[in-house]
């Protein structure tokens, strides 16, 4: 190698070793990642070491650097992975595994793993650079068929969390964060609520999914003449605890067996019940609205309650009774139809 380093880039880094292999930690600016890496997603599969590349993700994650840079947020990236069978030279600082990297120019790194977040930083690197940097954790002296087990081993280990918890955490999404507002200040919503799981899971004491409860919000809280205020939207939500008698059955039933038998609390119809507001909110304002739901759960007792949502009630709407077990219908027709007969027992104000 030139030691000269003016044909060379130099990134501080830190080394160490996994299992028998080891690696450099570096700190990339953003615009030398074109120059520095190749990108290994050519070709066949059984040549190369990373998946075919996917255009809408590299569009996503371009977005979300992009609209991080505009909205002046902070951002994050975790570090992408390659390897390089060429001598790199390590200068140590003086500070055990601490020193700076000399990469030759003409050095070739080859991506293992987080492609799409390389491609979205070369993407974008013109608007977005202003001192930014991405780690590089380079692995040295790994030939084809470890580059591929390690590709394997990093997404057979993947967890990937759930819609629910990632909308929960979205300080971004403005939807989600009025709705855990509304969690904070409403306890028996935020008791019913399951935060981490799309399908809240049998055992649980939970009632509703976080998931189901933002989507369901979504198909009426901009509906009608104008935008509900937050207000608002909890006491529709406070209408529909009164309407399912969330309140009495939370700790007079086991949940998990309650919901087996009882539909009200499925996403099928927390999303249902969503259609039904949006298309009451065309004909009323949201206080008409609010009214109309809680007149109904006023003038219903439980008997009356836990005929209209036994599940198998629902049967050719959004449940189908074909099999031994019934299973609910979870498209967007089914719910719509659902809302449909919803809003007709509000509208006479009866079940």
């Amino acid at each position: 190698m030139n030691n000269s380093r003016e044909f060379t880039f130099n990134f501080p880094c830190v080394i160490g070793t996994q299992g028998s292999t080891p690696f450099m930690l570096m700190s990339v600016p953003f615009r030398v990642l074109r120059r520095l890496l190749a990108l290994d997603n050519s070709g066949h599969v059984l040549d190369r070491s990373q998946r075919e590349l996917n255009p809408a993700r590299v569009k996503k994650i371009s977005k979300y650097l992009r609209d991080a840079n505009t909205n002046k947020q902070p951002f994050i990236l975790p570090p992408i992975i390659g390897t390089s069978d060429d001598n790199i030279e390590f200068i140590p600082s003086g500070i055990d595994g601490v020193g700076t990297a000399c990469v030759p120019m003409d050095a070739v790194i080859a991506l293992t793993d987080r492609q799409h977040r390389c491609n979205s930083i070369i993407q974008v690197a013109s608007d977005v650079d202003s001192g930014n940097r991405i780690g590089l954790m380079l692995l040295l002296n790994v030939d084809l068929r470890q580059r591929q087990q390690f590709f394997s081993d990093i997404n057979n280990n993947v967890s990937k969390p759930s819609a629910a918890i990632n909308m929960a955490y979205n300080g971004r999404d403005e939807l989600a964060r009025m709705m855990i507002k509304i969690l904070k200040k409403h306890a028996l919503l935020t008791e019913i609520t399951d935060l981490e799981h799309n399908v809240v899971p049998v055992r649980s004491p939970r009632l509703i999914s976080f998931k189901a409860l933002c989507d369901a919000t979504g198909k009426f809280h901009r509906a009608g003449a104008g935008e509900l205020t937050p207000e608002q939207v909890q006491a529709v939500w406070q209408s529909w605890i009164n309407l399912t008698g969330a309140a009495e059955l939370q700790h007079a039933v086991r949940p998990g067996d309650y919901r087996q038998s009882y539909i009200q609390f499925s996403a099928v119809m927390l999303n249902a019940f969503g259609y039904a507001v949006q298309q009451l909110l065309e004909q009323h304002e949201p206080d008409s609205v609010i009214y109309i739901v809680n007149t109904l759960a006023a003038s219903t007792d439980q008997q009356a309650r836990e005929a209209y949502f036994m599940t198998a009630r629902w049967e050719g709407i959004c449940v189908n009774t074909s099999k031994a077990r019934p299973t609910l219908m979870a498209n967007a027709a089914a719910q719509k139809l659902a809302a449909s007969v919803l809003v007709s027992a509000l509208e006479r104000g009866t079940l």
